[in-house]
């Protein structure tokens, strides 16, 4: 587990990452105290790194996510990475439960 993140798993080096597979991003800008984590999906492996969709917190106990209405893409590299989590259970209405994960601790 990753400390401070609640329902992450961290990501080795030697793991090899999946289309498909759940991951924390970290897309704080350089020099910021504020961190900005991001739940996305893996969808494709480039040369460069990886391109997910990103999810949004979306409940009060911080393990519901839903992906927004206009597309959220991104491309991201291994070190930006934070760690994994198991795949959420489908909820009602577009909503994801990831069991576990807590991310009004982040």
């Amino acid at each position: 587990m990753v400390e401070g993140l609640s329902g992450v798993r961290k990501l080795k080096r030697t793991d090899n990452l999946q289309v498909g597979q759940f991951v924390i991003v970290d897309f704080s800008a350089a020099g910021s105290k504020r961190q900005k984590l991001l739940m996305g999906r893996v969808e494709a492996q480039r040369k460069s790194g990886y391109e997910g969709v990103f999810m949004r917190n979306s409940s009060s106990d911080g393990s519901i996510f839903s992906f927004p209405a206009k597309e959220d893409r991104c491309s991201f590299i291994l070190d930006n990475i934070k760690g994994t989590v198991d795949p959420p259970v489908p909820q009602r209405r577009g909503t994801w439960k990831f069991v576990g994960v807590n991310a009004k601790e982040w």
